[in-house]
């Protein structure tokens, strides 16, 4: 299986969601699912903002090699499930690739029975480190919460 994180610059949210998914992937053995991120409007090859790289390195996690990169083509076919951070993102790729569109979602929404009301999460580029902190917590809480369904996802994956 291989998931693909998606913002806007590829510098802060989704390679934070790509790092902590990683992290914890290696924390419970999952070597089976891939991570990795994208842009829907990325300039190719920056690193990631200071304040995310930092934000992650005061939780263990180093963030130090990403470099930045646009949604292509073969991005989109390359990954199983697409977890975008926005509504607009998700309607975005799914205008641009609509045969791809059953593999886009909202990652705050991706498993969910229950309806919430603040789906987005919030981009703290060129905002403050406590937004950067603040941003971190909230996919950190995501992860956890669809990494029970990756791994009935891997399940039925292997028994098909």
């Amino acid at each position: 299986m291989t998931i693909l994180f998606v913002c806007t610059g590829n510098s802060c949210r989704s390679p934070m969601g790509e790092a902590i998914l990683r992290n914890e992937l290696r924390r419970h053995g999952l070597s089976e699912i891939r991570v990795s991120s994208a842009g829907v409007a990325a300039d190719e090859g920056y690193p990631a903002h200071p304040l995310a790289v930092g934000v992650c390195l005061n939780h263990g996690i180093k963030l130090n090699n990403h470099r930045s990169r646009r949604i292509t083509p073969e991005l989109m076919q390359e990954s199983d499930l697409l977890l975008c951070m926005t509504e607009s993102q998700v309607r975005l790729l799914r205008e641009v690739y609509p045969s791809e569109a059953s593999r886009i979602h909202l990652l705050k929404l991706y498993g969910r029975n229950e309806l919430i009301s603040d789906t987005d999460i919030a981009d703290p580029f060129g905002v403050s480190p406590s937004d950067h902190e603040t941003c971190f917590q909230e996919l950190q809480r995501e992860v956890e919460r669809i990494l029970p369904i990756l791994c009935r996802e891997i399940r039925k994956e292997k028994t098909n």
